[in-house]
């Protein structure tokens, strides 16, 4: 049995123990407490914005902070203090740009770097390398999420692709052209080709035997003008979207952007619930392309049920919610 000596003494340990907790709660919230007022004053905390010239060049952002585009394959300037840098995998145009990053990193003071990455589907490799080099690290796709959610805490989830190739002041000009010009009932899809998607590649050959203007295209795409890309799109009701994984492609918010209708595949439904376009889309599936033509058909018949009202609903949507204006005022206010 203990003596009361026993008792008093392991009522003093509780006390002490109890008064232990009650410091270290009290030191965290007076930390937490200085830190909040340091976001506060956050506003002086960082200088200059920097936004990779490769992905984001039709990106137009009135912010209170120096917003500049950067080429980072020949920057000379290695310090980048009190500065957010803003990139795409894209930008890292061969092995220089990931010394150039990192070598960037140990100069500047007060940086924050933040790369939101398009292929990490199919080029789990290059994420990696990618991810371990950010501070703030964005995926555009679900893939690989376990490998890159356990690899680094610089993973903070999976941010969607949008329009990058048109500035919204290019759209907003073109809105009449968009709604005036006329438009062809066949179905359209002109996409790059990729040798490593085997299965991609077999569903647009498929397609293409009853529907011709569903192909690889030929030309280097974004050799052409921004307006004669444009134009394309618009001459087009309906638009055949083919994934390379399973993945949401751009090509799938430039079509909307357009004013036409997306045909997806099924598998991509509760994705696009997820982002509020699945009421602007077809979906057709790709075990059954047998089948496609009634679902162009249906394409269509949306496409001229809803008119001039329903164009300027998927491109009014598109702009404010999937424009490259809105991941990057995302981006920046993330980061800050």
């Amino acid at each position: 049995m203990f003596s009361r000596w026993s008792y008093r003494y392991l009522r003093a340990l509780t006390k002490i123990n109890y008064l232990s907790q009650l410091l270290l709660i009290f030191l965290a919230l007076f930390f937490e407490n200085k830190n909040k007022n340091k976001k506060l004053i956050g506003d002086i905390k960082f200088k200059n914005i920097y936004l990779g010239n490769k992905v984001f060049s039709n990106c137009v952002i009135d912010y209170k902070l120096n917003v500049n585009l950067i080429d980072i394959s020949t920057l000379g300037k290695f310090c980048f203090d009190n500065s957010i840098i803003i990139l795409n995998n894209n930008d890292f145009r061969n092995e220089s740009c990931f010394h150039v990053v990192s070598k960037i990193k140990r100069d500047s003071n007060n940086l924050r770097i933040c790369i939101w990455d398009f292929d990490n589907h199919h080029a789990i490799a290059n994420s990696m390398r990618l991810l371990y080099l950010s501070d703030i690290y964005f995926s555009a796709h679900q893939h690989n999420f376990d490998y890159l959610r356990h690899a680094s805490s610089s993973f903070l989830g999976v941010l969607p692709a949008c329009v990058i190739q048109w500035s919204k002041e290019f759209l907003t000009r073109s809105l009449q052209y968009m709604q005036s010009v006329p438009r062809s009932n066949e179905l359209f899809g002109a996409h790059i080709y990729y040798s490593f998607f085997n299965r991609r590649n077999k569903i647009i050959d498929a397609v293409s035997m009853n529907f011709p203007n569903v192909c690889f295209s030929k030309l280097n795409y974004h050799d052409r003008t921004i307006e004669d890309r444009f134009a394309e799109w618009c001459h087009y009701k309906v638009h055949f979207i083919a994934p390379v994984d399973n993945d949401l492609p751009i090509r799938l918010f430039d079509a909307l952007i357009t004013g036409g209708i997306p045909l997806v595949p099924i598998q991509l439904k509760t994705l696009l619930h997820a982002l509020s376009i699945d009421r602007f889309v077809v979906f057709y599936d790709e075990l059954n392309l047998d089948l496609l033509n009634l679902k162009v058909e249906e394409a269509i018949a949306k496409f001229d049920k809803e008119g001039a009202e329903g164009m300027a609903k998927r491109i009014k949507h598109t702009m404010v919610y999937h424009h490259v204006d809105a991941r990057i005022s995302f981006l920046i206010n993330f980061s800050l």
